[in-house]
């Protein structure tokens, strides 16, 4: 399907918007944000976008049943609440370009999960990329030294914790997909993201997080947290979704390949994130790994 220019530009601009959100984090935590707090003003946020919209939704859609309200609440916890909490820990010890990698890795994570876990049957390319992928993602995660690993260095801990958590937003996605030809995609998206707005607003009080810490932010903070919860993930979403209706899944998420790419571009211009050969070497498998797991995906679908 041919992709009108307005779309590459603003799908383009979706693109940067979440690569924008590694760095964006990583400079908030170092600024003292607490990750539990943060996790909860990202989605609480996000919530309150998105209410206006479901709004309008439900009165053209039915409701779901209640074993539907259900699954959609424990997606939310798990898909939205403890994936925000390891992405937020993980990234306070790991680098932003690291994390962007391995957050937009989930195309490996769940062609792996099919093959070991489901027994599905896959194509040559798929298990190519998974496997250039995996490497890449140990020469990203050790940042192409093993002795890291055998040392515990802390930003080990941080991308196990990444990685978890990517695997999770996967699974996230899959049961998602459902519920969202049922529904569409606000009324789902909205049930599981309060879900898990409730949960970490739980998980705030039980870590005893400090909301006085809010009334003493810059607005260059507030502006990040902005960021982060309804320019990238409220907005950008909305924008994706009608993109996917408008000019097709393939066309559409083919942008997404953009996102990692301009995480680690941010990282590097912003924050200063070192690199080394090894390092862009891993960036580069894993993203080759997401194209062909992709296009065979999509040509399969076809």
């Amino acid at each position: 399907m041919k992709k009108p220019v307005k779309w590459t530009v603003i799908l383009t601009l979706c693109a940067f918007s979440w690569g924008a959100i590694h760095p964006i984090t990583k400079e908030l935590l170092n600024n003292g944000m607490n990750p539990i707090l943060l996790s909860f003003l990202r989605y609480f946020i996000t919530t309150i976008a998105l209410i206006p919209s479901y709004l309008i939704n439900r009165k053209k859609i039915h409701s779901p049943s209640m074993n539907e309200m259900l699954r959609l609440s424990i997606s939310g916890i798990i898909g939205i609440a403890i994936f925000a909490l390891l992405f937020d820990f993980g990234l306070r010890l790991t680098t932003p370009s690291s994390s962007s990698i391995i957050i937009n890795s989930q195309p490996i994570f769940m062609t792996a999960f099919g093959i070991i876990l489901l027994k599905e049957n896959h194509g040559r390319l798929h298990f190519h990329g998974l496997i250039l992928g995996s490497i890449g993602i140990i020469l990203v995660v050790s940042r192409s030294s093993l002795s890291n690993i055998i040392g515990g260095a802390s930003f080990i801990t941080g991308n196990f914790l990444c990685i978890v958590a990517s695997i999770l937003i996967s699974i996230f996605y899959v049961e998602m997909k459902g519920h969202v030809q049922k529904y569409g995609t606000i009324i789902p998206t909205f049930i599981a993201t309060l879900s898990g707005t409730i949960a970490l607003f739980c998980a705030t009080l039980i870590g005893k997080s400090d909301f006085n810490y809010l009334t003493h932010m810059s607005m260059g903070i507030w502006f990040g947290i902005f960021h982060i919860s309804f320019i990238a993930t409220a907005f950008a979403a909305t924008l994706y979704h009608k993109a996917i209706y408008v000019i097709g899944v393939g066309s559409a998420s083919a942008f997404k390949f953009l996102t990692p790419l301009f995480g680690v571009f941010l990282s590097i211009f912003f924050l200063d994130d070192s690199l080394n050969f090894w390092i862009i070497f891993g960036i580069t498998l894993v993203i080759v790994a997401i194209v062909l797991i992709h296009t065979t995906t999509s040509e399969s679908d076809d």
